[in-house]
């Protein structure tokens, strides 16, 4: 069990947390404060290269006023 505990521990320690906005136990424990905005950049960023992205593709089944 102590060796089970010895690996564990760390592990989850060391992985982002969903409810902690990606952030690990172990960098909130080390006094980082999660915010739930830190992504929010990032992921409209995102957004707006798929659409230049998408927008670069020939459809092969759509009309040809959409390619």
């Amino acid at each position: 069990m102590i060796r089970f505990l010895k690996w564990a521990v760390p592990e989850y320690n060391n992985k982002p947390h969903s409810a902690l906005y990606s952030l690990t136990p172990q960098e909130v424990l080390n006094g980082m404060i999660p915010n739930k905005n830190m992504h929010t950049e990032a992921i409209r960023m995102a957004a707006q290269q798929r659409v230049e992205i998408n927008m670069q593709q020939n459809c092969l089944n759509c009309p040809p006023e959409y390619n």
